[in-house]
């Protein structure tokens, strides 16, 4: 699993994927999945053609995109698929939830390790 940060979002583990939707995506998105329009354009969730194949929603959740944050930082890959597949099978939407620890692994930006940093040193 991927090392999700340290430090404040060490206490945030919750892997169900209703009470990450509540907890995160619900304040933009609106608690029904509706979306809104506002300080910016928060799309609507509730049945989204962009949900029916999980990578799309895996690297806007990681990676964020325009107005949405990246919760890569703050998400372990458990959480994310959690979330994914949890959008894919409500709030309207009745596609076959397919995430996966892998799919969100390789939506996951690259990191230099020590050795790539000392060899352009």
């Amino acid at each position: 699993m991927a090392d999700a940060g340290a430090g404040w979002t060490d206490g945030y583990t919750s892997t169900d994927g209703e009470e990450l939707d509540q907890t995160l995506c619900a304040g933009c998105h609106m608690t029904d999945g509706s979306g809104a329009v506002g300080a910016g354009e928060y799309p609507a969730l509730q049945a989204n053609a962009n949900l029916e194949f999980s990578g799309y929603a895996i690297y806007i959740i990681v990676n964020g995109q325009a107005g949405m944050p990246s919760l890569g930082h703050f998400l372990d890959d458990e959480q994310v698929v959690a979330l994914t597949n949890y959008l894919q099978t409500n709030l309207g939407n009745d596609y076959q939830p397919d995430g996966s620890i892998e799919a969100v692994g390789d939506a996951r930006p690259a990191t230099p390790t020590n050795q790539d940093t000392e060899d352009h040193e």
